[in-house]
């Protein structure tokens, strides 16, 4: 018996124009992600975040505060000791909260108050 013929070397390698970057650098271990991310959240919080939460949690009490006040002295703390100026504060709800609400919660009362007004007298 004859000997197998001798396998030629095929070239198997990529040519150098369709060589990318990989696309994930560094070698990092699959939880590498996890931790930066949780240690955002489960790290020790900066001294700065206390500051600011006390401040605006006593900023949330004074206006607690100050709608109980509303509530059981009434609207006179608003200066409203006068029917016709009554008019602001029904613009302020009614025209500017309808910004605030993206339009939806109280269109019914910005579409109908015009010709409410129109029949007016």
């Amino acid at each position: 018996m004859s000997e197998p013929a001798a396998h030629s070397q095929v070239e198997t390698s990529t040519p150098k124009e369709l060589v990318r970057e990989p696309l994930v650098l560094n070698n990092r271990p699959l939880g590498w992600i996890t931790n930066q991310v949780a240690g955002i959240v489960e790290g020790d919080m900066p001294k700065w975040w206390n500051i600011a939460f006390g401040v605006s949690f006593l900023l949330m009490l004074m206006s607690f505060g100050y709608i109980g006040y509303l509530i059981t002295t009434g609207v006179g703390v608003w200066g409203l000791n006068h029917p016709v100026a009554w008019g602001w504060a029904i613009v302020n709800f009614v025209f500017l909260d309808r910004y605030w609400s993206c339009g939806n919660a109280h269109f019914g009362d910005s579409f109908f108050a015009p010709s409410e007004m129109a029949n007016f007298g």
